[in-house]
């Protein structure tokens, strides 16, 4: 018997396709924070002369920065969420409430999962990013889906997309079936960073 192929024409052109995306995506990011006007330092020339206390340099090195990421892991079978203590007190435009990570400010996010199945006889699994509903403004919906067949042998699922999002936005990530995940910090994890505002 011949040896039968193991990737087929199309989907090879798919995986060329998906790594162009994911390139153009990283430059037009980095173009977009690179071009930002920095308006930043007009101000505070002007905060220098009403505020000459501005002139000290402040105790804590991140004060003032607003830094936004968020990255979380999940710690039992209840899917609960664990932020990671090294950025919990950094981010100002995204807070975890509720197993829900919580916009405080407009912009384009990267939103990035990683989630470690185990064997498990059900066939489809699936990791989803959800915003959730809010009464009378906006309702469910669904962000950005992976999903992979053949869950009888242990595998995972990446998920990675850049999105925009409003203040109060709330996000969460559903996973199926989750009775299979491996909870542990290298296997299972997902999280949020500003691109821009």
């Amino acid at each position: 018997m011949g040896q039968q192929k193991m990737w087929s024409l199309p989907f090879v052109l798919l995986l060329v396709w998906c790594g162009l995306l994911t390139v153009a995506m990283v430059v037009i990011s980095v173009a977009q924070l690179t071009a930002r006007p920095n308006t930043q330092d007009s101000t505070k020339e002007n905060d220098m002369h009403q505020n000459p206390e501005s002139l000290i340099a402040s105790p804590n090195p991140t004060a003032g920065r607003n830094f936004s990421l968020i990255h979380l892991t999940m710690i039992d079978s209840k899917l609960t969420l664990k932020e990671d203590s090294t950025l919990a007190s950094a981010s100002r435009s995204l807070a975890l409430i509720n197993n829900s990570v919580h916009i405080n400010s407009d912009g384009f996010y990267h939103f990035y999962a990683h989630v470690t199945f185990g064997k498990s006889q059900l066939g489809t699994r699936s990791v989803t990013l959800i915003r959730n509903a809010m009464p009378g403004q906006w309702a469910e919906k669904r962000l950005s889906e992976g999903v992979s067949w053949g869950g009888e042998k242990d595998g995972s699922i990446s998920v990675s997309r850049t999105i925009r999002c409003r203040k109060g936005y709330s996000l969460r990530l559903e996973i199926s079936p989750n009775n299979t995940l491996r909870q542990s910090e290298r296997y299972t994890y997902w999280g949020l960073f500003l691109l821009t505002y």
